[in-house]
């Protein structure tokens, strides 16, 4: 495609092409997922948006009108998705100047969050109430979620293997795509996820049982199946 071409193509079908040229493929289907939904967002505020015309104002714009029904933190998101393509097209001659030079993040205020934790107390309780019988169950993953503060999706992905019982110590190195219908593995969030976990020596002596004859390389917790 010629530079004037270039110039005249819309912005959502460069960012569109940039996501297919540089992202698919690279990334957790999760992540591709958030890309091309901010294409739509693109799509939908600035249909018409042309590559000559994005400029500081222009992308001030966009962001603004996105920001009006977005929090601060969640437009900041957006922005930064974005901007990866457009400084290329700075690189790429496309663009003359970088339109996310001294940007305003705005947005709307903040909702109250809902409490996502337990306390002690409450956490106490929870243990004291579990069904902790001879075979693997969700209660099994409770108690191992509150002893190791391993993520829900590493949790789901642990297989026999994992367990080392002679140093008491779990391997994190996988987690569980839950979010589609078969599930499946994928790699931690990022490297400094892959590590060495210590159980307590009862946990360990509790699972050293319960996984007696499982399949040493299948989920111990998750089946082929969403949760």
């Amino acid at each position: 495609m010629s530079r004037n071409k270039q110039k005249e193509q819309l912005f959502y079908k460069y960012f569109e092409e940039w996501i297919d040229l540089y992202k698919l493929g690279a990334v957790r289907p999760v992540t591709l997922r958030k890309y091309r939904m901010t294409n739509q967002r693109i799509i939908e505020l600035a249909p018409k948006l042309r590559m000559k015309h994005l400029n500081r104002q222009s992308y001030q714009l966009l962001l603004n009108d996105y920001a009006k029904t977005h929090e601060k933190q969640t437009t900041m998101d957006f922005h930064h998705q974005i901007k990866g393509a457009i400084l290329d097209a700075v690189d790429e001659g496309i663009l003359d100047k970088n339109p996310t030079r001294k940007i305003v993040i705005k947005g709307k205020e903040a909702s109250e969050k809902n409490t996502k934790f337990l306390n002690q107390f409450e956490l106490q309780l929870l243990l004291k109430r579990l069904e902790l019988g001879p075979e693997i169950n969700w209660d099994w993953f409770i108690l191992l979620l509150a002893k190791t503060g391993l993520r829900f999706s590493e949790a789901l992905a642990l297989t026999p293997n994992d367990f080392d019982f002679s140093t008491q110590k779990l391997s994190i190195n996988k987690t569980w795509n839950y979010k589609i219908s078969k599930g499946e593995f994928q790699p931690t969030k990022n490297e400094s996820s892959n590590r060495k976990v210590q159980l307590d020596w009862q946990v360990a002596m509790q699972f050293s049982q319960l996984i007696k004859g499982l399949d040493e390389g299948c989920p111990i917790f998750a089946k082929k199946t969403s949760i």
